[in-house]
Parts: structure tokens; sequence; C-alpha cells
């Protein structure tokens, strides 16, 4: 679902739809929303329209973001291209652009957003599921 969250106005407003009905379902006390299309594709309108969302059920957001270091991130891109295309840009073409996105995620939250390296051999538990509980057990009130 979050996938398909920045593609056109209605998938927005149908993605969102969905986080509405599960949380009114189900009631949760704590929130997690997760993908990667999260950090990568937040222009600064996007950014505003999910900060709005969020503040639709607190104003208590914390941001946790995953990076790779760039040549890792190259790698994964270019074997996801591959899936789908003969053709991907070269190494000195890409741009994993982390400072732009992170700044801009900045601008709209406070605090600022966690960085944490995504890098199995750094992570806690050597996981990111693990790792991203430790990292936010004490703000989760899981501590």
């Amino acid at each position: 679902m979050l996938s398909e969250f920045w593609r056109s106005p209605s998938a927005v407003a149908a993605a969102w739809a969905g986080v509405r009905s599960e949380v009114a379902e189900r009631r949760p006390r704590i929130l997690i929303l997760s993908g990667e299309y999260l950090f990568a594709r937040m222009s600064p309108d996007r950014a505003d329209t999910f900060r709005r969302f969020l503040s639709e059920f607190t104003d208590d957001i914390a941001i946790v973001a995953y990076v790779r270091q760039p040549s890792a991130r190259y790698l994964s891109g270019v074997q996801q291209r591959l899936k789908a295309s003969a053709t991907f840009a070269p190494p000195a073409d890409f741009r994993a652009r982390y400072r732009e996105r992170i700044e801009r995620w900045r601008s709209f939250f406070d605090p600022a957003p966690r960085v944490r390296l995504f890098d199995p051999a750094k992570l806690a538990g050597g996981d990111v599921v693990t790792d991203f509980l430790a990292e936010t057990a004490g703000f989760l009130g899981i501590a």
C-alpha cells in the first residue's frame, strides 16, 4: 500500500484511507509506518501532506531513516532495475541524495530524523527490525 502512496492524488487518498481504516479498527497505542518510498519520494509538498496526515492521529512523531552506504545503495538499485530492464545508470551518474532528503524531513518534523546506517554488520542484532526496536524502545515505551 505505501509503495503506491505517491503515484497520484487518488493513490494517496486510497492509501491514507486504508491507514485511517486500520487505525480506527485496531486503535493502536503506537503506529509505525515503514517504507522506502516514504523516504525516497518526499518532495516538499508531499512532506507537508504526510505531516498533515500524521497529525490527524498525533503530534508525537518520530522519524527513523535507514540509509545504505552509497556504493551499497547503487548496487541494490542496479539489482532492482535489472529485474525490470536491461539498462541502468553508470556509477558516475549515481547520487544517493541522502542529505537533501534528510534535510527535507528535518524541515517538516521535529525532532530531527534519527539516521541509521543500513548495514547488517552494524545493526543491533544484525537486522533492521531488532535495530529499530533498540533505537526506538525508549520513546515507544517498550524499554
